[in-house]
Order: structure tokens, then sequence, then C-alpha cells
């Protein structure tokens, strides 16, 4: 009697092991499943990512491509106004000069109307 409880004792135990066994195994591989899916999705948003670096790398070049243009036109206008200037001033001599030559001229020609206007 005290075998056959004993029998019974452990071939209670050996089945709870069983199934302690057969719960461990499908925890295994629910955990398994879980881990491959989150590498899965990290693989996913490491694409993403590297997409995102690779549009934000374009976007740079082309932000320094636009602000290259935007010197490279800023130099044209300083030096369009610097010739501009220069041939302003080149005119103002010459209509200086000419004005003085006009004025010698003048005074030379017409002396004596010139003494009147003055008057």
């Amino acid at each position: 009697i005290y075998l056959k409880q004993k029998e019974t004792e452990l071939k209670e135990l050996l089945q709870g092991k069983e199934e302690l066994n057969k719960s461990l195994q499908a925890f295994k591989q629910a955990r398994e499943i879980e881990i491959k899916d989150l590498l899965e999705k990290l693989a996913k948003a490491e694409e993403k990512q590297m997409e995102r670096n690779e549009e934000v790398a374009l976007l740079r070049d082309k932000l320094v491509q636009s602000s290259n243009e935007q010197h490279q036109k800023q130099a044209q206008i300083i030096a369009l106004e610097t010739e501009r200037d220069n041939i302003i001033m080149e005119n103002r001599k010459m209509i200086v000069e000419q004005d003085r030559k006009l004025r010698k001229k003048f005074e030379i020609d017409l002396p004596i109307e010139h003494e009147s206007r003055a008057r």
C-alpha cells in the first residue's frame, strides 16, 4: 500500500513536471515570437530612420546649394552696384569737366555778357 501510494505520488509529480515543461515550452515559444516581432519592428524602424537621414542629407545639400546661390547673387548685386556707382562717378566727372570747359569757353568768348549776368 505504501509503495502504491508513493508510486501514485511519483506519477503525479511526473505528470506535474510534464505539464510544467509544456507550459515552459509554450512560454518560450511565445517569447521567441514576441522577440522576433520586436526585431522585425526594430529593423523597419531602422530602415525608416536611414531613409529620413537620407532625406535630411538631401535637404541639407539643397540648403547649402541655395545658400551658395544666394551668396553668389548677393556678390553679383554688389558688383553691379559698384559698377553703377563707378559709372555715376565717371558721369559726374565728365559733367563737371564739361561744365568747367563750357564755363571757361563762356568766359573767354563772352566776357561782357558773362559779367552782366553776374550782376
